[in-house]
C-alpha cells in the first residue's frame, strides 16, 4: 500500500500535477553552451603568412600571422595557410582535429597557453612532394617532459616512423589535444566555407560564441572518470608541482644516507634531542605553466607493383618417440625431539608511555613445578611538557602563474615547534625536469653548506646543511630561483 502511494505521488510530480510540481526548464534557463572551454591555437608565422578560417554560414575570415584563434573541442576544422615564404602562389589546407582543452582554474586564462602550429620549409617541401604529414600536439606530463628549454612559438617536435601510432604515443607522454594533417589537395574557398560550422571558432576580438547547430562528434580525450566519493583527481599536466613526498617515501638506508628523494620532492632530515634521526616533509606547491610538444611523421605515398610465382612445395615431417623412466625416490628421515630447560631472572624494566615514565622490577622463578611469589615495584613520575615534535617545513613561491622562460622564486621555511633543541638539519629539494636552477641564486637566513648534484629528471638536487642547533621556537628560511623550461 505504501509502495502504491509512493508511485502515485511520483507520477503526479513527473506529470506536473498538484501544488509545487516540477516545471520543465525553459530555453532561457538552459545552461549556456557558449561558455564551453576552448582550445586556443596560435599560428606564429612565418611573417607575412595568411591564415584563413571558415566560421560557417558560407563566410571566411582572413588574418595575418601571428594570430591566435579559439576552437571548440570535438570538431574538425579546415584552415588555409597561404603566402608562404618563397612560395607565394602555394597554399596548404590542413585539417585540425580538436580533441580537448586546458583545464585551468581561475584566474588563469587559457588564451595565454595556446597550442602552436608551426609550418617550416621542410614541412612545405614534404607536402608538395606528395607526403601526408601528421602532427599530434599533446600537453606534456611534467614528470615525463623533456628536460630542455622550450621557446614560446617553437614547441618540441619529435619525429617518429609512420608505423607508430601518434595518438597512442602521445597518451603515454601526456594528453593529446590537437591533431593536424597536411596534404596537397586543392580546395576552393567556396568548398571550405560550406564545411564550416557556426559557433565553433572564436575570432580575435570576440567575447563569446553562439551554440553550434550540431553536437561534437570527436571523442573528448580530456574527459576523465570522476569517483563519486573521492571526487575528481587533481590536475597534473597543467601545473608544475614541487614539494612534498609523492613517490616512494624518503628514508634512511643501512649506511644512514637518505634515500627516496625523487624529483618534485622536498624533505628535511634532522636529529632530535635524544639522537634519533627523523624526516620532515613539506607541503606541495603548484605553478601553472602548461607546455605543448609535438609528435610527427611523414608518410610518403608511392606506387609499387610486384609479381609472385607460386611453386609446388612438399613438406615431410616425421615424429619420434621419446620414452623415459624415472624411478621413484625414497627418503627416510628421523628426528629426535630434545627438551630444553632454562632459568631466567629478568632485571628491572623501564618503560616510557606518552609523557610518563614507568619503572617496574619483577622477580620470577620456577622450581619443581611450583610458582614462586613475585614482588612488583612501580613508580611513575610526570615529565615536563618539553617533548620532541616534528620539524615543520613550509614552502611557497612568488607567483602561481608563469610562462616559458620566466624565473620563479621558491621559499622554504623550517621551524622547530617543539620544546627541545634539534640538530643536524639538512633540507633536500629535487627539482623536476622542467625547472632549471639559476646558478648563484641560493640564499639562507642561517649559516649553511649548500651543494647541488644532478638528479634523474635532468635537473638538480639542492641540499642545504644548516649549521648549529635549532632551538625551540627558532626558524630559518632558504630561497632559490628556477627558470621554467
Amino acid at each position: 500500500m505504501v509502495a502504491r502511494s509512493f508511485l502515485a505521488l511520483l507520477g503526479l510530480v513527473v506529470l506536473g500535477v498538484g501544488t509545487g510540481a516540477a516545471q520543465l526548464p525553459s530555453p532561457q534557463n538552459l545552461p549556456d553552451r557558449s561558455k564551453a572551454p576552448l582550445l586556443y591555437v596560435r599560428f606564429p608565422g612565418p611573417p607575412g603568412m595568411r591564415v584563413t578560417v571558415y566560421p560557417g554560414a558560407s563566410t571566411l575570415r582572413d588574418f595575418t600571422a601571428p594570430v591566435t584563434l579559439g576552437f571548440r573541442p570535438g570538431y574538425i576544422y579546415r584552415v588555409r595557410l597561404s603566402n608562404l615564404p618563397e612560395r607565394p602562389n602555394i597554399s596548404l589546407v590542413p585539417t585540425l582535429e580538436v580533441h580537448g582543452s586546458l583545464q585551468l582554474s581561475a584566474p588563469s586564462n587559457p588564451v595565454n597557453y595556446p597550442a602552436v602550429v608551426v609550418v617550416n620549409p621542410d614541412d612545405v617541401q614534404q607536402v608538395l612532394e606528395g607526403a601526408l604529414l601528421t602532427k599530434v600536439h599533446y600537453l606534456e606530463d611534467p614528470q615525463r617532459a623533456l628536460a630542455e628549454r622550450a621557446q614560446k612559438d617553437q614547441p618540441f617536435e619529435i619525429e617518429l616512423p609512420p608505423s607508430r601510432d601518434l595518438m597512442q604515443e602521445a597518451r603515454a607522454l601526456g594528453r593529446p589535444m590537437l591533431l593536424v594533417r597536411f596534404g596537397n589537395r586543392i580546395f576552393t574557398d567556396t568548398e571550405l566555407a560550406r564545411e564550416g560550422m557556426p559557433g565553433t571558432i572564436l575570432l580575435p576580438g570576440q567575447k563569446a560564441l553562439s551554440p553550434p547547430p550540431l553536437p561534437p562528434y570527436l571523442p573528448l580525450i580530456t574527459a576523465k572518470f570522476v569517483d563519486p566519493l573521492a571526487g575528481a583527481k587533481p590536475l597534473s599536466e597543467e601545473c608544475l608541482h614541487d614539494g612534498g613526498d609523492h613517490g616512494p617515501r624518503a628514508g634512511f638506508d643501512r649506511n644512514g644516507q637518505i634515500q627516496g628523494v625523487d624529483p618534485e620532492d622536498t624533505v628535511a632530515e634532522y636529529r632530535n634531542s635524544i639522537g634519533q634521526r627523523k624526516i620532515a616533509v613539506s607541503n606541495r606547491v603548484c605553478v601553472c605553466v602548461p607546455r605543448f610538444a609535438v609528435l610527427r611523421h611523414a608518410c610518403v605515398l608511392g606506387h609499387s607493383q610486384a609479381s609472385t610465382r607460386v611453386t609446388d612445395t612438399q613438406h615431410v615431417q616425421s615424429f619420434s618417440r621419446l620414452q623415459a623412466q624415472v624411478p621413484p625416490l625414497s627418503t627416510s628421515q628421523s628426528e629426535t625431539v630434545a627438551a630444553t630447560q632454562s632459568r631466567e631472572r629478568p632485571s628491572g624494566t623501564e618503560n616510557q608511555i606518552g609523557l610518563s615514565v614507568v619503572e617496574q622490577r619483577m622477580g620470577l622463578g620456577y622450581t619443581q613445578g611450583k610458582q614462586l611469589t613475585t614482588d612488583v615495584t612501580a613508580t611513575c613520575r610526570e615529565e615536563p611538557r618539553t617533548v620532541d615534535r616534528p620539524l615543520q617545513l613550509t614552502k611557497w613561491t612568488d607567483c602561481k602563474e608563469t610562462h616559458l622562460g620566466d624565473v620563479v622564486t621558491f621559499y622554504i621555511r623550517y621551524s622547530n615547534v617543539g620544546g627541545r633543541p634539534i640538530n643536524d638539519v639538512a633540507i633536500s629539494d629535487s627539482l623536476t625536469g622542467r625547472l632549471e636552477y639559476v646558478a648563484g641564486s641560493s640564499e639562507s637566513s642561517r649559516p649553511s653548506n649548500f651543494t647541488t648534484q644532478p638528479n634523474e629528471s635532468g635537473s638538480v638536487l639542492l641540499r642545504w646543511e644548516i649549521q648549529g642547533a635549532l632551538q625551540p621556537g627558532e626558524s630559518g628560511t632558504v630561497r632559490f630561483q628556477a627558470r621554467v623550461r
